[in-house]
């Protein structure tokens, strides 16, 4: 990995963190709550400074995360005890307004992620393979099947299909490949029903389903249609990103996609060599994976808090503090699991290439 790379590396780490932790930060000011630290990064501090509001803002020689410290967040240890004043106390706030404050870092990443992807959609407009199949692999599993050229294949395992896209995200959320992909394709106007028993290839990690698309329909989209595809994208990956976790915690998916730092240093490197439109896409697929991560339900991530807030709106009072610290071990815990999986997966990626 050269300089270049890692700089670019390192920006887009910091880009996606410092749009989350802006979402987090600037809501809370929206809502009159004190920022004590605003920072980037984390250990020591490399430099920092105080703007005219009282918030310290600070860049620390560790660039791989950060965090939005606000006046008066903490647990209370005795509910019998109350709160101190201040209406500047993020303790002191609504609940509601604490969601908000908590929803407002993945919510930024979300935005980040699709204006990125409709700016690109804009200047480039929107190049698809189309879903009607031009070749077939003599002997592969789509001819096998009995997928012939000039089918147009319009569903897979009850999953509308419209472009190459859709077909290759069907076909790598079908994990059990000793049962066929169901796909409807039409055929002179008929509607026929085929199972396809994919391939699974392991230099390339994905299922094969033989088929080729060639066919591309470009279209000049104008910036409201930009932003709705963009959208439309960014929904469609957050599902399928919820089934492969999904997959993953009932045994159907191996933990083997699951990776860690390296795996992005990797991905966002090797964006460099295809050219700008790659580049910006890496920093939204990467503000749309730590958007939708820490939306997970797990204590000490955002996803955490936000059901510690719907619990205590419906019992009517605080969560108890031992429950809350305990919650956060375990949020900790699982946190910590997940790296340390990530981390032997990219350790065995390295090591086999």
């Amino acid at each position: 990995m050269n300089l270049l790379a890692i700089i670019w590396f390192l920006v887009v780490i910091m880009t996606v963190v410092f749009i989350h932790e802006l979402g987090h930060f600037s809501v809370a000011r929206f809502f009159g709550v004190k920022i004590d630290v605003f920072s980037i990064g984390f250990g020591k501090k490399l430099f920092s400074w105080m703007d005219s509001r009282g918030t310290r803002w600070c860049v620390c020689l560790i660039p791989l995360g950060g965090y939005v410290k606000m006046h008066g967040d903490v647990m209370p240890k005795d509910e019998s005890i109350p709160p101190p004043d201040g209406e500047d106390l993020f303790i002191n706030k609504p609940l509601w307004q604490k969601a908000g404050v908590v929803l407002a870092g993945p919510l930024a990443n979300y935005i980040l992620a699709i204006a990125i992807l409709a700016f690109i959609l804009l200047v480039n407009g929107q190049t698809m393979a189309t879903n009607e199949v031009t070749n077939i692999k003599d002997g592969g599993p789509a001819a096998i099947a009995g997928v012939e050229v000039g089918d147009i294949i319009v569903e897979a395992d009850g999953h509308s299909i419209e472009n190459l896209s859709d077909i290759h995200a069907a076909a790598s959320m079908h994990i059990d490949i000793s049962t066929p992909l169901e796909i409807e394709v039409i055929r002179h106007s008929a509607r026929l029903r085929l199972d396809l028993f994919m391939v699974f290839d392991p230099s390339s990690k994905r299922n094969i389903v033989g088929l080729g698309f060639t066919k591309t329909i470009t279209e000049s989209l104008s910036p409201v249609k930009s932003l709705v595809q963009g959208t439309v994208y960014v929904g469609k990956t957050s599902v399928l990103m919820l089934e492969a976790i999904w997959q993953m915690l009932t045994g159907k998916r191996s933990t083997d996609d699951l990776g860690s730092i390296g795996k992005i240093a990797d991905y966002t490197t090797k964006s460099m060599e295809y050219g700008w439109v790659m580049m910006l896409t890496s920093i939204a697929l990467l503000s749309l994976n730590l958007g939708l991560l820490n939306l997970l339900p797990i204590p000490v991530l955002d996803g955490g808090h936000l059901l510690y807030y719907a619990i205590q709106a419906v019992i009517r009072r605080p969560i108890p503090y031992k429950v809350q610290v305990f919650g956060m071990k375990l949020g900790l815990f699982l946190v910590f699991a997940l790296m340390a999986v990530g981390i032997v997966n990219d350790i065995k990626e390295f090591i086999l290439h």
